[in-house]
């Protein structure tokens, strides 16, 4: 697959979610709230050591946002739940003036001794043992910011040193580092036809190195060989077919062989991980680290209705789902119902005549699968899957209504701009379907897996 890509892919969840806090992307209004903290001579004691204007806070704001293009991640927006107020900013950080990248928090001092920061700070370390396993990470802080190091040290990071920097003396506190794990490659097998441009392999690996949770929805972040210097080259891939043996357990992954065209000079470039996974030849070892919990989880009533959104290899955790419900629960009352889409019908996965898997769920009364194709797939127009949504709109509309349905997304970040304009059309209005999902995101009914 060639495609269009930005200089640098994101490597982390651009959304996390806590008790009590969201962590999401920062958006141009936030920098009002975000200019409270900036503002503040206490809050900006130790950074730095003066208030910011309106206009500096607003570029320190734009920074942070370009950090995830540079680098594939930085700093999220604090939120808080009940109130949606910005409370500040967490995530990673990596100036060229650091040693490491780091963990950095701040936050408005009228929500300063409220554990918001001590919460936010532990989801990212979560989120950066599970997506970024091979990079070690601190937090810089200045020898006498109190408050910091309490918190730096509350969350299990440790002194490391101290050194001079900006006219100071600042301490290096390290954060716990994760754990990677092996895996052999028993199989590799092409699922879209020889006809199609697109090459998807299925890939089935075992490891003797940890016992992995079963859950729908669970990833690995596979670690292969950095071309450009770094220990790795981390991607996030869904785990299928889980299987348990006395010695061992066996896993799939389906990964799509991917290229890109630089902006900048128009030269196509291969895709780092997806090219070394589908040369990987049978009986080589590869590295991961995992595996990366989401928050898919099948509901506990079986009446309650289940709506899969997915585009390319995002099939795959839906692929595990209707398995699991039909083969292992032994079937389902609710509505069941797959809208996926892909370039063409010889890239619906699992639903080709290479592989069709899915095809064996058809008879199941309660599940129906619709597909969408691109309009024009030979310039790589997206799949029209807004197109399919409206067509059904009235049992789609029904079922986001309904109090018991899960919705399920899964795919490239891309796709919520396809599945936002259907939504929009179904509920009427933009206002409408803003607090239509936001009334799902709370309720943990909407929960997405994007790349």
């Amino acid at each position: 697959m060639i495609r269009s890509a930005p200089s640098a892919p994101f490597l982390i969840l651009r959304r996390l979610e806590t008790e009590r806090l969201i962590l999401r992307p920062i958006v141009e209004d936030d920098w009002r709230a975000l200019h409270a903290h900036y503002s503040d001579a206490e809050c900006t004691r130790f950074t730095s050591r003066r208030v910011l204007s309106e206009g500096e806070s607003w570029r320190a704001m734009a920074s942070m946002v370009g950090h995830w293009q540079l680098r594939g991640y930085g700093p999220y927006a604090l939120v808080e739940k009940s109130t949606q107020a910005v409370l500040g900013t967490v995530g990673l950080w990596y100036s060229i003036e650091l040693p490491k990248p780091e963990i950095n928090w701040v936050l408005t001092r009228r929500y300063w001794g409220q554990g918001y920061a001590g919460e936010a700070v532990r989801a990212v370390q979560r989120m950066a043992l599970e997506c970024l396993p091979d990079l070690s990470l601190i937090s810089f802080i200045h020898r006498e910011d109190a408050a910091s190091i309490k918190l730096a040290l509350a969350v299990g990071a440790s002194f490391e040193r101290e050194v001079e920097f900006a006219g100071g003396l600042w301490q290096i506190y390290r954060h716990p580092a994760a754990k990677t794990h092996s895996a052999i490659l028993m199989q590799s097998r092409r699922i879209t036809p020889p006809a199609s441009r697109e090459e998807v392999r299925h890939l089935v690996f075992r490891t003797r190195d940890l016992v992995l949770e079963r859950a729908f929805g669970n990833c690995i972040r596979v670690l292969v060989p950095d071309p450009s210097g770094n220990p790795y080259h981390a991607r996030l891939y869904s785990m299928m077919d889980l299987e348990r043996h006395d010695d061992a357990t066996e896993f799939s992954i389906c990964v799509r062989r991917c290229s890109f065209i630089d902006d900048d000079n128009g030269e196509e470039h291969r895709g780092v991980a997806s090219n070394y996974l589908c040369d990987m030849r049978l009986g080589e070892v590869l590295q991961f680290g995992g595996p990366v919990g989401y928050p898919f989880a099948i509901p506990e009533d079986r009446s309650a209705d289940i709506l899969m959104l997915g585009m390319g290899t995002g099939i795959a955790p839906f692929r595990t789902l209707i398995h699991q419900i039909y083969d292992e629960l032994g079937g389902w009352k609710g509505k069941v119902r797959l809208y996926y889409g892909a370039k063409s019908p010889l890239e619906m996965l699992y639903m080709n005549d290479e592989n069709n898997d899915l095809a064996n769920y058809f008879d199941q009364p309660t599940f129906r699968a619709f597909q969408a194709v691109s309009p024009q797939p030979h310039i790589d127009a997206p799949a029209a899957l807004d197109k399919v949504l409206e067509q059904n709109a009235a049992e789609v509309w029904e079922m986001i209504n309904r109090r018991s349905t899960r919705v399920f997304v899964a795919g490239t970040v891309t796709m919520l701009d396809s599945i936002d304009k259907a939504m929009v059309k179904l509920a009427g209005s933009a206002e409408k379907w803003t607090a239509t999902r936001t009334r799902l995101v709370s309720s943990k009914r909407w929960s997405e897996v994007l790349y």
